[in-house]
């Protein structure tokens, strides 16, 4: 997740970097995805935002 949506590799990048086949790093995204949509996809200015929206709620 951080290689592809903070670093902005592609999938074949990422794949070399760690030394895997595409398919897994396709795979693994999908799962991070499903399992936690949004915190890790959305920009960095993004996510500072829900987090200082959700420090003004309480």
């Amino acid at each position: 997740m951080i290689l592809l949506c903070r670093l902005r590799l592609s999938e074949v990048q990422a794949a070399e970097l760690m030394g895997v086949e595409q398919s897994a790093v396709a795979s693994q995204l999908l799962m991070a995805q499903r399992a936690l949509p949004g915190r890790l996809t959305a920009a960095p200015a993004a996510a500072g935002a829900q987090r200082q929206a959700g420090r003004m709620r309480r």
